[in-house]
């Protein structure tokens, strides 16, 4: 992760103090940050777009860096944003008006396509979350 900005508009990635796993921990579905001129342009309601999201994953396992895992966070919602997926991975025949990430409407400056291709392979649960992370030394 030393390539990418640890602080970004579509993602944010905590590093642990000391890295003691080789596990990456990511929540890349739970973005809430809705642009105004996103939701005006969108035919869904409120609520209804909201769906889309992992809601709250990243608060659930946000102790992971006391562990001494990364952790990755959507900060871009889903709908907008889809940090799991590659460019090429959008099937066009399933968008009735499809348009390349890079070229979606009030896309904020630093959300090209290059952040829509961010892969982060690992998968995991935070069941250590519910413990209290151990002491430093």
């Amino acid at each position: 992760m030393e390539n990418l900005p640890l602080d970004h508009c579509a993602y944010k990635i905590v590093e642990p103090e000391a890295l003691t796993s080789s596990v990456v921990f990511a929540s890349p579905h739970s973005g809430r940050a809705y642009q105004g001129s996103f939701l005006k342009s969108s035919i869904l309601d409120d609520l209804t777009i909201r769906s889309s999201e992992d809601a709250y994953v990243d608060q659930l396992i946000a102790c992971v860096p006391g562990f001494g895992a990364p952790l990755l966070t959507a900060k871009a919602p889903r709908s907008f944003l889809d940090l799991n997926r590659a460019e090429d991975e959008l099937d066009p025949a399933q968008l009735t008006a499809f348009r390349a990430p890079s070229k979606i409407h009030g896309l904020p400056q630093g959300w090209g396509s290059s952040h829509a291709s961010l892969q982060m392979g690992a998968r995991s649960t935070a069941g250590k979350c519910l413990k209290k992370p151990p002491k430093r030394a």
